[in-house]
């Protein structure tokens, strides 16, 4: 299953496993503060904290 509609965003590596493409964008951090990544990194940490109780 694929869509092609969703819009491309900065792809910051691109590789494939298999039959399967990967691609890792930046869009979540581009434009923010460095204090921003952070609490957005806290973030994800904690749901990973979560998610492992």
């Amino acid at each position: 299953m694929t869509n092609r509609n969703i819009p491309i965003g900065n792809v910051v590596k691109d590789y494939k496993i298999g039959n399967t493409r990967i691609k890792i964008c930046d869009d979540a951090y581009r434009d923010k503060t460095p204090e921003e990544v952070q609490e957005i990194l806290r973030r994800i940490s904690q749901i990973g904290f979560n998610a492992l109780q």
